[in-house]
């Protein structure tokens, strides 16, 4: 009884020693968790672009790129983000779509463009896509979906297409649970008023795709689950706020700007382009 009892007390020694120890340890120094994250993240990134470019045909024309580009700028410049550190891409694809992959890629398919009535309703798109990449929402999503061991081994493996081709399904085609989609939303407008663009233009997109369903269900990621596009729409409007004298919102692009933009959307189609 006595050897058994001074044995759980040098186990519990044992293990209070090693408690103290550990909790002096920094183990994002020595094992670079950060690091690795993003290393993961990028890698990820390059696996599923490599994956879509191989399914659509990504539009590389330089004045639709420096529309897009000056629409992201925009929205970062005005709200301290790193424009940089953002890549666009357009895709041709009729579908009414936009979506943001790891190691922030933003995907937008000419689809939307061509359903957008004014900029200022893609730079809404956009602005939420951006809130997604802040609160890191796609790789939770990532290893939510999947699991953590899952997204590290296909980042330090070679990528299975098969597997790669289901995420891309994934982040293109399922939206966030509700918290995540309202903070984008939010975020969206905040960036959107900062940036002096109407978030107006969003709650009306949102409420227009509503009556378009079923034609755009399934298609846009942004509107794809709950809450509803209603509720968003009049949350939007809630967070907006009253137009008030102070308030001044300009267009988010010229109109010479936006017709480049519309114009790229109209003249590309899956397989070609001029």
């Amino acid at each position: 009884m006595k050897k058994a009892f001074l044995q759980f007390l040098v186990l519990l020694l044992v293990f209070f020693s090693s408690w103290l120890l550990l909790s002096q340890l920094n183990f994002m120094k020595y094992i670079h968790v950060d690091r690795i994250t993003k290393k993961t993240e990028h890698k990820l990134g390059d696996l599923i672009m490599d994956n879509i470019r191989e399914q659509k045909k990504e539009i590389n024309n330089d004045s639709v790129q420096k529309v897009l580009n000056e629409l992201k700028l925009r929205i970062c410049s005005n709200n301290n983000i790193n424009a940089d550190d953002i890549k666009l891409h357009l895709f041709s694809s009729e579908e009414i779509n936009a979506f943001t992959l790891p190691d922030k890629h933003m995907i937008i398919y000419t689809g939307l463009i061509k359903y957008c009535k004014n900029a200022d309703e893609l730079a809404g798109v956009m602005a939420h896509e951006i809130g997604h990449m802040e609160k890191n929402h796609v790789m939770k999503k990532l290893v939510k979906e999947t699991g953590l061991a899952v997204v590290v081994s296909i980042a330090s493996g070679s990528g299975n297409p098969a597997i790669i081709t289901k995420i891309l399904q994934l982040l293109s085609s399922t939206a966030f649970d509700r918290k995540q989609e309202s903070e984008a939303d939010a975020y969206a407008v905040r960036y959107l008023k900062n940036a002096h663009i109407d978030p107006a233009a969003l709650a009306n997109l949102f409420t227009r795709l509503r009556y378009d369903k079923p034609a755009t269900s399934g298609q846009f990621d942004v509107i794809s689950t709950h809450p509803s596009s209603k509720d968003r729409a009049a949350e939007i409007l809630k967070l907006r706020g009253p137009d008030t004298y102070v308030t001044i919102y300009t267009p988010a692009l010229d109109t010479n700007s936006w017709h480049t933009l519309k114009s790229a959307a109209n003249n590309y189609f899956s397989g070609y382009s001029n």
